[in-house]
């Protein structure tokens, strides 16, 4: 069993009620997918190690996780920062706000933004930003009837009172198809790239021009 969880983690579902509450099992499930936290025993899903492993693997399986858990700054800013991190989430493409697991995760670790200026709350860790503001541009070409030739527009404003601007474009969001939207990975790596050019950078902190 434990050789088939770590080629598979959704085998959990299908193994025995002593299986799924045995912590080396469902560890190297979680390993495999962080969702297969799901299927685990309702006292390893309040279990802080198997659930930060989980989270480091599919931060949304966060929701899979007991109350209680679900609370834990760690486990929350852990899952934040997996959802950052994945190729496949993207900002919702009508109002340019982040997934609603990822606001809830970084609410429950104490970063206090709504809406698109959480975007980059993770970046913000690391970089004096204040907000960011996101606006949907639509096609400016009449025949196109793809999505990917919209943009969205992201203005951010520092805490020094810099601004500056650019755009990303809207790509396919694999966890909600029919919801395309700029990739949130992309941005936040975007952010990071251009806080240079308008602030100095010594040992890793941002100082004003």
């Amino acid at each position: 069993v434990l050789a088939a969880v770590k080629n598979y983690g959704f085998a959990l579902q299908h193994t025995s009620d002593e299986l799924r509450g045995n912590k080396d099992v469902v560890l190297a499930a979680v390993r495999q997918t962080g969702y297969a936290l799901k299927y685990a025993s309702e006292e390893l899903r309040g279990n802080e190690e198997v659930v930060m492993e989980a989270v480091r693997h599919g931060g949304a399986t966060r929701e899979n996780a007991t109350r209680e858990i679900r609370g834990n700054k760690d486990i929350a800013l852990a899952a934040a920062r997996e959802i950052l991190e994945d190729d496949n989430w993207c900002l919702d493409f009508d109002d340019g706000t982040l997934p609603g697991v990822f606001l809830e995760a970084l609410a429950d670790a104490g970063i206090d933004k709504e809406g698109a200026d959480s975007a980059i709350a993770m970046a913000g860790e690391i970089a004096p930003v204040l907000s960011v503001t996101v606006t949907h541009l639509p096609s400016s070409s009449p025949s196109s009837s793809s999505s990917t030739a919209a943009s969205f527009h992201c203005e951010v404003l520092l805490l020094s009172g810099t601004s500056f601007s650019f755009n990303m474009p809207v790509v396919e969001n694999k966890h909600n198809p029919e919801r395309p939207g700029p990739n949130l990975k992309s941005l936040a790596t975007k952010l990071i790239g251009e806080l240079p050019k308008h602030m100095e950078v010594h040992d890793g902190w941002y100082y004003k021009r």
